[in-house]
């Protein structure tokens, strides 16, 4: 379920991805925000929906600062939460900064 689209959250931009991993399924979330603004893993919410809106079981999430890549332009940060294997999943939902994203279907 790669290349799913973007949100724009409180001047950010926020990208999912979600794959198949050894153990079920892991969502990648990348949040790309001006530099010098350090997003706290705490601060991010993931649910993992099947079709019918049930949520797959949390396994683990990051946890701490989360590791930027970037410049003086702007900074990605980082979050890996890993789902445990249910039937496929449809949507992600990401919770930020009192914000709401839905991504898939």
């Amino acid at each position: 379920m790669s290349d799913w689209p973007h949100a724009e959250i409180e001047g950010a931009t926020v990208h999912v991805d979600v794959a198949s991993a050894q153990d079920g399924w892991a969502v990648t979330v990348l949040v790309t925000r001006p530099p010098a603004v350090v997003i706290d893993a705490a601060d991010i919410e993931v649910e993992l929906l099947d079709a019918e809106g049930t949520p797959l079981p949390l396994l683990d999430r990051p946890r701490g600062a989360l590791t930027d890549a970037g410049g003086s332009l702007a900074a990605t940060a980082t979050a890996v939460f890993r789902f445990a294997a249910a039937a496929p999943p449809r949507t992600a939902v990401v919770h930020w900064m009192g914000r709401t994203a839905r991504f898939g279907t």
